[in-house]
């Protein structure tokens, strides 16, 4: 059985050798980013092929992987840590080895500080440009290099030519809506919706609330108080310095104390 789904990892990815300090971070324990994704086969095949160890790792934990996850029978194996990352990468702790991780953030940009603060799942990714700054901290990469899928799992294809949705549609809905092949990728959209004289509307993505693109805000852009504004605030949209004073002016500069 064991072959079998090796064979099967292997028809998707190649993945070079993985050593023991894989997905560790300076102190040599195990960082965030080795459990930062989701097995991909069931939680009762990576138990049984990829058992843990009577102290299994952690995030922070100082303790060996599991051998199964990539020694063959004297040393590393590649085909067993293919199947190991393609298949089980939670269980033995390699999510940073996953496509999702397999690219670099920019050096000169604080991306670990930006994900203590929770930011990696800020549903404004677009406009704070995260794809480019941050692929590798935020689980990216794929976006980055050009992976075409959804991120959401309910996309409605009737949103994906409303203007007031496209932003947030290019980013989590790009299979469905047939961005895949679009220059202008979500990474590239980071100035603020353009201006229109459509009636604004609420988009939700992932249960949080987002600025739809393609909207005015319903006083002047100089020193705008758009309804939504409590929601947005809620999620840090005044005190995140990653968003230009520009843009919380437009769209909530009298709640945000910029006008």
């Amino acid at each position: 059985m064991l072959q079998i789904l090796i064979l099967s990892a292997l028809c998707f990815e190649v993945h070079a050798t993985v050593t023991l300090e894989e997905c560790l971070d300076k102190d040599k324990k195990y960082a965030e980013e080795a459990f930062a994704c989701e097995d991909v086969a069931t939680e009762k095949v990576c138990k049984k092929f990829f058992p843990a160890p009577s102290t299994a790792p952690t995030v922070g934990a100082d303790v060996d992987r599991q051998e199964q996850c990539w020694k063959g029978d004297t040393s590393p194996d590649d085909e067993i840590i293919a199947a190991a990352i393609d298949l089980c990468p939670k269980t033995c702790a390699l999510c940073c080895k996953t496509a999702a991780f397999d690219c670099e953030d920019d050096e000169s940009f604080d991306c670990v500080n930006l994900k203590k603060k929770n930011q990696c799942k800020d549903p404004w990714k677009t406009q704070l440009n995260l794809v480019e700054k941050c692929p590798r901290t935020c689980g990216l990469c794929e976006e980055k290099n050009g992976a075409c899928e959804d991120k959401e799992p309910n996309c409605d294809k009737e949103q994906c030519k409303n203007t007031d949705f496209q932003a947030a549609m290019k980013v989590n809905c790009k299979k469905t809506c047939g961005f895949c092949d679009e220059q202008t990728t979500a990474a590239a959209e980071t100035t603020a919706p353009a201006e229109t004289t459509k009636p604004a509307q609420e988009t939700t993505m992932a249960g949080k609330t987002t600025a739809p693109a393609g909207t005015e805000p319903t006083t002047t852009p100089l020193c705008g108080s758009d309804p939504r504004c409590d929601k947005w605030i809620q999620n840090g949209f005044c005190t995140n310095n990653l968003y230009p004073d520009e843009y919380k002016a437009k769209y909530c500069g009298k709640a945000c104390g910029k006008c």
